[in-house]
């Protein structure tokens, strides 16, 4: 078999990118897309690249690594052995088991491959003929096969509980008898020890006297994966109980245990410097883990199903890993470069040990992307946070350096920024929204407060999304104005039909009900694109979202209620609930706008946040204090002051507590004798309306005492402090405020923006040029250079606005709404001519003889008749309309002096009967 060995070259730099207020900013490396024959090459996150190789076609179950790096071999389901050149794709299929192919494993000298299969044998396998020798003595599955140094012995272990060593010229076994199936298994660096995992436990043996040195103990269920380091003193494990665990060989002892994994572990192996162990996990990634620091340094993504097998080349430069018919190749030799520093800085929470990483990074900097996906996918924002502010703090100092090299590593780490931001645009465009639904508000403010993250939110913000918002807060101050205006004419109005009869009172209506749909759309419109990438759940989470939806929906419900019955107690507690919330809405527009305005707005959230658990004890005390106070002075029978023997009871439904001291004529004392009555009065007490004549008993006076000193002297005094405390820390993470509302805002208006503009049809629109003769492509084309992000161009700002979630409710509205305020405007002018035409006809008809055209006084005329029958007519229409309401009024009196009369019989037989 013959496979060229010409190297993989990198491919040409990513487009150049601004970022303003970085200066000497060069060009990021990068890479393109690469296509092999045979193979599917990607660009990754972790600066170098990722072979997809698809040629198996069932799930991948092993992956090896030959000892001059140049070929990677695969064992599958699909019962075959793949042997692809990593530089060309080329590949050479193996085929000769007659079930699943469980493991592979180079000889030393890269000449033939050792296979072992769920068909019981072991076979060797000659990489230039495909020859096989076919090693046959276990009874069950071949679960894991390995090489020793010096290619002369095989180790299988089985299904059958035995793990095996073979010498490969004479096919001599020696049997090593376990209790349970055997798993996994791996030589030592001096190939005098084998260790062996199955369920629980690890077992090292002495191959010579086949016997069990040390048996090792602490995983909670199968181990499926061992590995001894190069350097021979640690043992890493990967087991069920979906942990790595790293063993000392020579004590047996546990050095650390690593979690992190969400499901089974399937595979380990350690970097050629015995610092580094990769893991593959039915959790579908593969996690690199620093040993010094005890902690994932890198999360791989990218396969959609469980990792079965993983392997490290020999020169470190490439891991690779194995899952449902494909198999890939990570380079990681940039990321890895000095991440072991970062990740120990990061575990200590040390920002020190974080910039000296920076610092100490060759090439191009630290690539930021990577520790972003990788710090996200783990949930430590914290750490991202301290990596961001580290990172700036380190670019800042070193740009500013008089040194030459310093300097050049601060253009070299601003690259990094610029690269970082090209980054995100390309491979994480919903990267704002994401973090906005997942992030917890408090560890969001701290990330926002990054000067990284703060550069990556302003370039963002470029692509348009501050534009639409402004438009957005303007419209939304119309719509108050309207709604206010709309309020206040539906308050007053005596009748449905004073608005709905009134062209003035109806263009403030329909202006008001046009903007409360188009935000009510523009809410829907937010809820469709954080849907469509996965985050609609959290939509509600988010107090302010609330805000918005309530508020455009009560402005309806407002002025339907008006609408349908009329000025009254519904309407008006629907209109003081609007009000409140539209005002709310209002601080949450403008609270992106300016950072003052930010400190003060978010800071009401943040006090209101500290406060909840105070605010939750100082209810239930005074709860306990009014309930005492109740027992005490409550009473539910007043016969001593009223001479009917009126009782509380009776008077449970009455809300106005003056017309129950009324009917009890003013000797009955209410400030404890309901409930209610006893609430309010606490609440006067703690406003500092204290009065001990309330209190007629001494021990009502006493508790009363202590009520006043817990509450208003301690408990009063405490929530003092922490609001202060709070309004403190809002002032001095003003910043943090304003950048966090900023990003909450580019989030939103962005992804909502995007899915709205998302929506148009290019290839379509091709068509409908095309075929109007206009030129192939031109129409998409405009449109593409008018609103895609990123491009300027004269109607830009005009088709945005046009394309905005507002506007697409406002326009089909926008016709009635022009017509009823342009004849509002105009009604000033038509009067003036209606008036100047009635003083017109009356100078005609008092001066019959003018010199006019002799047909003009007959027009008169005639118009002053039709004036006068019309007039006459209305004018008899109300006279009989009066009549009526008189005759009705005569009937009524008629009614009520019989009455009168009734009531005046009925009192002269009372006076009798007495």
């Amino acid at each position: 078999m013959e496979l060229s060995t010409n190297p993989l070259q990198e491919g040409a730099g990513e487009e150049d990118i601004k970022v303003e207020g970085l200066e000497n900013v060069q060009e990021g490396a990068g890479a393109e897309d690469v296509k092999v024959e045979g193979v599917e090459t990607v660009r990754t996150d972790l600066g170098g690249y990722q072979d997809v190789f698809k040629g198996h076609t069932n799930r991948v179950m092993s992956v090896a690594f030959s000892p001059d790096n140049k070929f990677l071999a695969s064992g599958s389901y699909d019962k075959t052995i793949r042997v692809v050149e990593l530089a060309t794709g080329k590949e050479e299929v193996f085929e000769g088991h007659t079930s699943d192919v469980n493991s592979v494993a180079w000889h030393p000298d890269g000449k033939s491959i050792v296979s072992g299969s769920k068909d019981n044998t072991v076979r060797v396998w000659n990489v230039e003929t495909k020859e096989a020798v076919e090693f046959e003595g276990h009874t069950e599955s071949v679960t894991c096969v390995a090489f020793d140094k010096t290619g002369d012995f095989i180790a299988s272990a089985s299904g059958d509980e035995t793990v095996r060593v073979w010498t490969v010229a004479t096919k001599e076994v020696k049997v090593l008898q376990h209790d349970y199936v055997v798993l996994s298994v791996t030589w030592s660096p001096t190939s005098h020890f084998l260790v062996s995992g199955n369920i629980y436990t690890l077992r090292i043996w002495d191959v010579a006297a086949g016997s069990v040195t040390r048996t090792l103990e602490g995983h909670t269920n199968w181990v499926r994966s061992v590995a001894w380091s190069p350097d021979g003193r640690r043992i890493a494990s990967g087991s069920e109980d979906c942990t790595v665990r790293i063993w000392d060989a020579e004590s047996g002892e546990v050095v650390s245990v690593l979690e992190g994994h969400t499901s089974y572990v399937k595979s380990v192996a350690w970097d050629p410097t015995s610092t580094l162990v990769v893991s593959g996990s039915e959790d579908n990634t593969v996690r690199v883990w620093d040993m010094a620091a005890e902690t994932t340094i890198k999360t791989i993504h990218g396969h959609s199903d469980w990792v079965n097998g993983v392997a490290w080349s020999s020169d470190g430069t490439s891991i690779a890993s194995g899952s449902y018919a494909r198999a890939m190749v990570t380079r990681p030799a940039e990321w890895l470069a000095d991440g072991s520093t970062i990740a120990e800085g990061l575990r200590q929470q040390s920002s020190r040990l974080v910039e000296e990483g920076v610092v100490e990074m060759p090439g191009e900097g630290v690539k930021l992307f990577w520790w972003l996906e990788s710090l996200k996918d783990d949930r430590k924002f914290h750490e991202l946070a301290m990596l961001f502010e580290a990172f700036w703090g380190a670019m800042e100092e070193k740009s500013a350096s008089p040194d030459a090299i310093d300097k050049a590593l601060g253009e070299r780490l601003q690259a990094t920024v610029k690269q970082f931001i090209a980054d995100v645009k390309a491979k994480a465009p919903d990267l704002l929204p994401e973090l906005v639904q997942v992030v917890s508000t408090k560890q969001l403010q701290e990330l926002a407060g990054t000067r990284v993250m703060q550069t990556l939110v302003h370039e963002l913000s470029k692509t348009g999304a501050m534009g639409v918002y402004k438009v957005e807060v303007v419209v939304y101050c119309v719509f108050l104005v309207c709604l206010t205006r709309t309020s206040y004419i539906c308050k007053f109005a005596a009748t449905v039909d004073e608005v709905t009869g009134n062209a003035s009172h109806m263009a403030w209506v329909v202006s008001t009900v046009v903007l409360a749909s188009a935000f009510i759309v523009r809410e829907a419109m937010q809820i469709a694109a954080a849907r469509k990438i996965g985050t609609a759940s959290a939509y509600f989470s988010s107090f302010w979202n609330f805000v918005d939806l309530a508020s455009a929906s009560l402005a309806i419900a407002t002025i339907a209620a008006s609408l349908a019955s009329g000025p009254g107690e519904t309407f008006n507690h629907l209109a003081s609930v609007t009000a409140f919330f539209m005002w709310l809405k209002l601080l949450g527009l403008i609270k992106a706008l300016n950072k003052q305005v930010a400190t003060f707005v978010l800071m009401l959230s943040n006090i209101l946040a500290d406060i909840r658990a105070f605010l939750f004890v100082m209810l239930l005390v005074i709860i306990m204090f009014g309930h005492a106070l109740f027992m005490v002075l409550g009473t539910n029978d007043t016969s001593d002051a009223t001479t009917g023997g009126i009782t509380i009871s009776d008077w449970e439904d009455k809300t106005d507590i003056t017309e129950l001291e009324g009917a009890l004529e003013g000797n009955w004392e209410t400030k404890f004798d309901t409930i209610a009555a006893t609430g309010v009065t606490l609440y006067s007490m703690l406003l500092g309306d204290y009065d001990p004549d309330q209190f007629p008993t001494t021990y009502a006076y006493a508790i009363s005492v202590v009520f006043m000193f817990i509450i208003v002297i301690v408990m009063l005094n405490v929530l003092i402090a922490i609001v202060s405390d709070s309004y403190d820390n809002a002032m001095v993470k003003s910043t943090e405020l304003f950048w966090l509302a900023r990003l909450e805002l580019v989030a939103e208006v962005s992804t909502t923006f995007k899915n709205t503009i998302g929506r148009i049809d290019y290839e379509k629109v091709d068509e409908w040029a095309q075929s109007r003769g206009k030129g192939e492509g031109r129409a998409a084309g405009a449109f593409g250079f008018l609103i895609q992000q990123g491009k300027k161009g004269p109607m830009v700002w005009l088709i945005r606005i046009l394309c905005c979630p507002i506007t697409l409710v406002y326009i089909p509205f926008s016709f009635l709404y022009i017509v009823i305020i342009v004849r509002r405007l105009l009604q000033p002018f038509t009067a003036k001519l209606a008036a100047s035409a009635r003083s017109e006809v009356t100078l005609k008809l008092s001066n019959p003889n003018s010199s006019d055209d002799g047909d003009w006084s007959g027009r008169v005329l005639d118009i002053v008749r039709r004036i006068n029958q019309h007039s006459t007519g209305v004018e008899a229409k109300l006279n009989a309309r009066l009549d009526k309401q008189n005759e009705r009024l005569e009937r009524q009196g008629e009614v009520i002096e019989k009455q009168s009369e009734m009531i005046a019989k009925m009192l002269a037989i009372m006076e009798a009967k007495k």
